[in-house]
């Protein structure tokens, strides 16, 4: 770059060097790394991403954002695969760069990748110009279920057709064209399947429709796709198909997602990585994440007392399945700012040990999750039928005992609520 004649400042800006906190000197940002050439829509190179070799982290380094790159509106290989998705009428999303190059290799062109992070708004909408439909070929294991249904989503709130194939259980797109070759991936996605249709074969093979509570976490899942689902027709589809499966009136199901009053004409609703960034709640949730950040033996024990579904801040259940999966390199821009942010801030409650904070904050989860199936009870208990009111007053009483439970003082909080008392 010197032999060009670009000076060190530039070079700077544009990440290729980078300065050392405790000293002056410049040094090469990607030393010691393959290099994966990122381009923009017009096939000009604007960033890197570098894969490590041998041990060290973090695995995979992209580029700093610059005034020429915004890792969150650009997908690697689209300046190819934009061509092959319009004749292919498909585009083929996976996870990682070495994916993309060995499924192109053998042959699908179509075929793209986020740049180390989720599916973001701007990578859909980026889709959406080239195809409308798309298939998420993804990792088979629990990190690659999350990210496929939340890339699914995403992609569904921007009309686009999706579907997801599976592949063996230990294979990656890049392994089963290396060991089994081009055959074998095109047979699973022939095999693919929409991406609710995939949900619903997961927790049926999980089991969760055999009992009531476990109905009621199913939909917990369901429900944020039947929502993202924009077009018209596929959202009513959506809803026939979860009523059937998880035995419950449309006309129930349907009051629970809003598509009564639903206005087809109107703007998508977007996730809340789209404001510049939210305000962070001083909840459970975030006492959970302090007390993984403080590291080992509380990141285990955090992961094992709860589910990512329980956490209802965005950046706050991204941060913990990044926690989980040893993988921060994969958060959206609000969610890293919101890492950063706890990073800085640490355990600050002198007032209470860690194991005090740990089991306060469990507990408070977990009385929200049992208070959201009541409430949902409550609205399901005028539509049952009187056998089913039976049971579901049963379940109530049962979900109430427990949750008044794990929060001894919930009763006195709603009263005061219920009577707007100061400070509730």
């Amino acid at each position: 770059m010197k032999g060009l004649g670009l000076r060190e400042e530039v070079l700077l800006e544009a990440g290729l060097l980078v300065k050392r906190e405790e000293s002056k000197n410049l040094i090469p940002r990607f030393r010691g790394r393959l290099l994966f050439p990122i381009h923009d829509l017009r096939s000009r190179v604007v960033a890197f991403s570098g894969r490590v070799l041998g041990d060290g982290e973090p695995k995979y380094l992209n580029s700093p954002e610059s005034p020429v790159f915004h890792k969150g509106k650009l997908l690697y290989n689209l300046h190819v695969a934009k061509h092959a998705m319009r004749k292919a009428e498909r585009a083929i999303l996976v996870e990682g760069q070495f994916d993309v190059l060995r499924v192109t290799l053998a042959g699908l062109e179509e075929v793209v990748a986020p740049l180390g992070t989720g599916l973001t708004e701007d990578q859909a909408a980026l889709l959406q110009r080239h195809t409308s439909h798309v298939i998420l070929l993804y990792d088979s294991d629990d990190p690659g279920l999350r990210a496929t249904f939340r890339a699914g989503d995403e992609l569904l709130r921007h009309k686009l057709r999706v579907s997801v194939a599976t592949l063996p259980e230990g294979e990656d797109p890049d392994t089963i064209v290396e060991r089994k070759g081009i055959a074998a991936l095109e047979e699973a996605l022939k095999d693919s399947v929409d991406v609710l249709e995939r949900k619903i074969q997961i927790l049926e093979r999980k089991g969760f429709f055999g009992t009531l509570p476990g109905r009621r976490r199913a939909l917990d899942r369901l429900l944020p796709t039947i929502r993202a689902a924009v077009d018209p027709i596929t959202r009513e589809l959506y809803i026939s198909r979860v009523a059937e499966a998880a035995g419950i009136r449309k006309d129930v199901l349907e009051r629970e997602t809003g598509n009564e009053k639903r206005d087809t004409a109107s703007a998508p609703t977007y996730p809340v990585s789209r404001v510049p960034f939210p305000e962070m709640p001083n909840s459970a949730e975030k006492s959970l994440l302090l007390l993984m950040l403080s590291g080992e033996p509380w990141r285990s024990r955090v992961k094992d007392a709860v589910d990512s579904e329980e956490f209802e801040f965005e950046p706050y259940r991204l941060i913990f399945e990044s926690l989980v999966d040893d993988a921060p390199d994969r958060l959206d821009e609000t969610a890293a700012r919101a890492y950063e942010a706890l990073q800085a801030e640490g355990l600050t409650d002198e007032q209470a040990t860690p194991d005090i904070v740990f089991e306060r904050s469990v507990n408070r989860l977990e009385a929200r999750r049992l208070d959201r199936e009541i409430d949902r009870i409550n609205r399901s208990i005028p539509f049952a039928t009187d056998d089913e009111k039976a049971k579901l007053a049963t379940e109530k009483l049962r979900l109430a005992a427990e949750r008044n439970a794990k929060r001894p003082t919930y009763g006195i909080i709603q009263s005061a609520r219920r009577k707007g008392a100061p400070g509730s």
